[in-house]
């Protein structure tokens, strides 16, 4: 199209995509639904990096004021409201896991390092050793 539409991404079951558009005259979120091109609004007050829940559920994206969250219902569209759940206009998000949101606050200066840890407890077992047995009573 003629506008600026980027920051897209997969639903986890490939059936929609989020993405950003300009096409209002500012960022908005909107969601395309793959088997029919249905295109779908889910913001009105702003909208920048959408990204989905692991579950598919709900996507989050950033306003200006905060960062929001709104249910995807199993027909691809909004069920209900976008709700803020971070007031923090100048984070960015990295990931989500479960219930919980990943997201860089302050500054636009990245960080020097980062260490994500995906096998905690093989890790843990290889400083620590293996599990005492149990002792006789």
């Amino acid at each position: 199209t003629p506008f600026d539409e980027t920051h897209g991404v997969l639903s986890p079951d490939a059936r929609l995509l989020a993405y950003q558009s300009d096409e209002s005259g500012r960022p908005e979120i909107y969601l395309v639904k793959l088997d029919d091109r249905q295109r779908i609004p889910v913001s009105s007050s702003g909208g920048r990096d959408p990204m989905w829940s692991t579950d598919g559920a709900s996507l989050v994206y950033r306003t200006q004021a905060a960062t929001m969250r709104v249910a995807i219902d199993t027909t691809g569209h909004p069920a209900g409201a976008p709700v803020a759940i971070a007031a923090a206009p100048d984070a960015t998000l990295v990931g989500i896991a479960g219930d919980r949101i990943l997201a860089r606050v302050g500054g636009d200066t990245p960080p020097a390092h980062a260490v994500l840890t995906l096998e905690w407890s093989r890790d843990l077992q290889r400083i620590l050793g293996p599990p005492a047995t149990a002792l006789p009573r």
